[in-house]
């Protein structure tokens, strides 16, 4: 019996193994086509024929020039939203929210991850895809969007008071996940406290966004697909700044992004 189950987890661990080795794999694949994807789209002519100029060398002061012109570009394009947008500023670690091109909320990143696949892309696409805001589709956080405020009503005016049970997200973690238009994850986690309940949640948070991940992949295996590769964005923020920044910002809010 226990050489039985010698040879099955044995075999199990190989198997896992084969998955963990074709899902890097193929995440690796999947990476090298999205960046040629992007960079045929933004070197493409307004007939939509890709152009074979190479300009991989730039010079670094005309690539900056043509950064900050996409950035400029970007707020334009944000400030005809009437929504509240997002800007993460990462070259200067600012995460701030904006109105109208309004600054209303700024806050210091504390900590920054950047996907290699953002430094990879040619210099057309660094510039194409930063001049124009992304759109969120969808979200995940480990806290309510609107939270839940409990007041009684008093029978009479004797009994009135205006007490209001208060918000008990106010000890929850907070992290959460956007999504944007074009797959890229946008991670968004509250500095995590030098404790081991908020040590847990953050790895447990990361766990289940990976364990999903795994799921995915493991589900376009058997059906013979390529596993889904989206770029990430990690940044973390003070608590209770992370939690204003995702209770300002609307459902399919609209991300500037800087690097």
């Amino acid at each position: 019996m226990n050489n039985r189950l010698r040879y099955m987890l044995i075999i199990t661990g190989s198997l896992l193994f084969v998955v963990l080795i074709y899902t890097t794999y193929m995440n690796m694949r999947g990476a090298v086509r999205l960046s040629d994807r992007f960079c045929r789209q933004f070197t493409s002519d307004t007939n939509g024929n890709t152009s074979h100029k190479k300009t991989y060398t730039v010079d670094p002061l005309m690539d900056s020039l043509r950064k900050e012109k996409s950035f400029l570009l970007n707020r334009i394009r944000a400030a005809q939203s009437d929504s509240v947008v997002l800007l993460l500023d990462l070259s200067d670690s600012i995460a701030q929210l904006e109105l109208k091109g309004v600054m209303l909320y700024r806050v210091k990143i504390s900590e920054i991850r950047i996907s290699r696949f953002f430094h990879t892309l040619c210099p057309e696409a660094r510039i194409g895809l930063f001049a124009s805001p992304w759109k969120i589709t969808s979200s995940k956080a480990t806290i309510p969007k609107v939270p839940v405020m409990i007041k009684i009503a008093p029978r009479d005016t004797s009994e009135y008071s205006p007490d209001i049970v208060p918000d008990t997200t106010n000890r929850d973690p907070v992290h959460f996940i956007l999504e944007t238009e074009h797959g890229f994850l946008l991670y968004i986690h509250e500095v995590i406290p030098d404790s081991v309940p908020g040590k847990t949640a953050y790895h447990a948070f990361l766990l289940r966004q990976k364990w999903h991940a795994a799921m995915s992949s493991l589900k376009n295996l058997t059906l013979l697909k390529s596993p889904d590769y989206k770029p990430f964005i990690r940044i973390k923020l003070p608590r209770r700044d992370a939690k204003i920044i995702f209770r300002a910002i609307p459902e399919k809010a609209l991300v500037m992004v800087k690097m």
